[in-house]
């Protein structure tokens, strides 16, 4: 896909060594202490640590509980050759889950039959990979948005320096939502609710940029669902966005709206570029920078939040 929105040329970037695969559906097996249910993104995702965390003695028993089933969860995705997965010699991890106090060094020293690499820093696993695409097509400047479940990493890189900001999810007027595990919303209702998630993101971008010396209008866009080669998202917690191909649209429109009512922004007569993938499309091309990875053929990447995203590295 590659169109033109206003002032904005957008771009679905594919890479065919990656290969995104939708996991958080995926049955666990059993229902473990803590979990709503079976599936992935209720045994391995942040609500899970969450009632982990009210039920165990301490937080760092939570955090190995939790650290177990991630380790359990990839031999699973593994042997059971999940979207090609039983292809994978090493695994890389990525994703804040990793940053509670327990998780990776559980999942580390789980004597998985694979080697396991971490992200330098799970949070912002998709910085590299960002960076990398922002070189590909410009000078290396510009804004990598990393669209989370809960909320939105970024990372502004401007005159030689990067700035990390997150920016949260007001869940009252976005609240989580599972097209797959709930009832459908009206069409009116989920063309509210993907109006106020273009807003979100856009006020991301505008607030993001909001530096003395901003980058050019160049933003790498990972969002939180599988994505067609249109660029149109499917299902994920973001209600009105499964099938929709309006989004990424009412986004662009709704910079320009405030870019134009700015009469001094750096933005107002200039050109941007959107570049469009999913996050763990994202988080692949961050993994295949980092050392360890590259000495596999085939990686499983994951990265672990609300629940897991991941995807099949060839290097």
């Amino acid at each position: 896909m590659n169109v033109s929105h206003g002032r904005w040329k957008i771009e679905r970037v594919q890479d065919p060594a990656i290969l995104p695969l939708e996991v958080w559906n995926e049955d666990f097996g059993e229902q473990p202490p803590g979990s709503a249910g079976r599936l992935l993104y209720q045994t391995v995702g942040s609500q899970r640590l969450d009632a982990l965390r009210a039920q165990c003695a301490s937080a760092r028993e939570a955090a190995e509980t939790l650290g177990a089933d991630v380790a359990k969860a990839l031999r699973l995705l593994i042997e059971r050759n999940v979207g090609g997965a039983g292809q994978a010699q090493a695994v890389w991890l990525g994703g804040g889950l990793l940053n509670s106090e327990g998780v990776r060094d559980t999942v580390l020293k789980a004597n998985l039959p694979f080697p396991v690499i971490v992200a330098d820093d799970p949070t912002f696993c998709c910085a590299a990979g960002g960076k990398q695409l922002l070189s590909q097509y410009g000078d290396g400047r510009g804004v990598v948005l990393d669209i989370g479940q809960t909320s939105i990493k970024g990372i502004v890189h401007a005159k030689g320096r990067a700035r990390q900001l997150v920016f949260p999810r007001d869940h009252h007027s976005l609240p989580i939502h599972l097209d797959e595990v709930a009832a459908p919303i009206p069409s009116a209702q989920a063309h509210l609710f993907v109006e106020r998630a273009a807003g979100f993101i856009a006020r991301a971008i505008i607030s993001f940029v909001a530096v003395r010396e901003p980058p050019p209008p160049v933003l790498v866009l990972a969002l939180p669902a599988a994505l067609s080669d249109d660029g149109t998202p499917q299902g994920c917690t973001y209600p009105g966005w499964s099938g929709n191909k309006d989004l990424i649209p009412r986004i662009a429109a709704q910079l320009d709206e405030w870019i134009q009512a700015d009469h001094g922004h750096p933005w107002r007569n200039t050109e941007g570029r959107i570049l469009l993938l999913n996050d763990a499309e994202l988080a692949a091309r961050s993994a295949r920078l980092q050392s360890g990875v590259a000495a596999a053929r085939t990686s499983l990447v994951m990265t672990l939040g609300f629940g897991p995203g991941a995807a099949l590295l060839s290097t």
